[in-house]
């Protein structure tokens, strides 16, 4: 694809608007609930990549073990791992209802590839979360479609979704993720859901007690369990420090093969 898809902040815009609207950001619901707002906030941004993803462990396994350190992370960031990891046993374990909505909505992200926006919706509707669509077009960046949701699934939150057109016409999934509740469980189970959903992404590139990361086939999959600094610095969805050890679910295009611009 031709056209460059800038990256947007979002943050600020999201946040306060959420703060403005007297919203808890604990609170279980989308932060855009009218179109006008999507709109608003949408942007054209992709999740944090690293530019150059360090070397991979080996090992591959669904346990707590297989999300073990491999990537010589600094003192600060092992010390912000631990923390967020104490921080989440404070939440109770997740439920049975719980997992299958990481199930579903993993396996969401892995049938997006040539997904259409309207595809997209429809689904979104089976599983009764009513999506909120709206589309972004300019001459410089082409055409984007942006999906929220307006409910959740239990133990989820905060489904976002960015689908541009190429100039060919074809449906192109830039951005899909999702969030899990903190929890004592909640890397591990999304891990295994994102395993099990995704079978031919092997060993990852990355790979630490919270955070894995794979580059493959010009595809981004990356889980994140996010600490206050990794919350504060989100431009997708808005969040408290009662949200520290939420699970970020990411797929996105890989910005190092697509030329996109993108944080590193």
């Amino acid at each position: 694809m031709k056209k460059r898809i800038a990256v947007l902040g979002l943050g600020a815009v999201v946040g306060a608007w959420f703060f403005l609207q007297g919203k808890s950001v604990s609170s279980p619901v989308s932060v855009l609930t009218e179109a006008e707002q999507i709109k608003e906030v949408a942007g054209r941004g992709l999740a944090s990549v690293p530019v150059s993803p360090e070397p991979a462990a080996t090992g591959g396994s669904e346990t707590a073990a297989s999300v073990s350190s491999s990537a010589a992370p600094t003192p600060a960031a092992s010390a912000a791992a631990v923390a967020t990891a104490e921080k989440a046993k404070a939440f109770p374990p997740l439920s049975e209802g719980e997992k299958k909505s990481i199930q579903t909505l993993t396996r969401l992200l892995a049938d997006s590839e040539k997904r259409t926006p309207q595809q997209l919706a429809a689904r979104l509707k089976t599983a009764g979360l009513q999506p909120q669509v709206v589309v972004d077009a300019n001459p410089d960046t082409g055409k984007m479609t942006v999906t929220r949701t307006k409910n959740t699934l239990p133990g989820t939150r905060y489904f976002h979704a960015q689908i541009v057109e190429t100039e060919s016409g074809e449906s192109l999934v830039q951005h899909m993720s999702f969030e899990v509740r903190p929890g004592p469980d909640s890397m591990v189970v999304a891990t295994a859901r994102v395993r099990e959903m995704f079978p031919d992404l092997g060993t990852p590139n990355i790979q630490r007690e919270d955070y894995l990361f794979w580059r493959k086939d010009g595809r981004v999959v990356s889980l994140k369990r996010m600490n206050e600094e990794d919350l504060k610095h989100n431009y997708f969805n808005a969040h408290s420090k009662e949200d520290v050890g939420t699970v970020w679910v990411t797929i996105e295009i890989d910005p190092e093969e697509d030329g996109h611009e993108h944080r590193s």
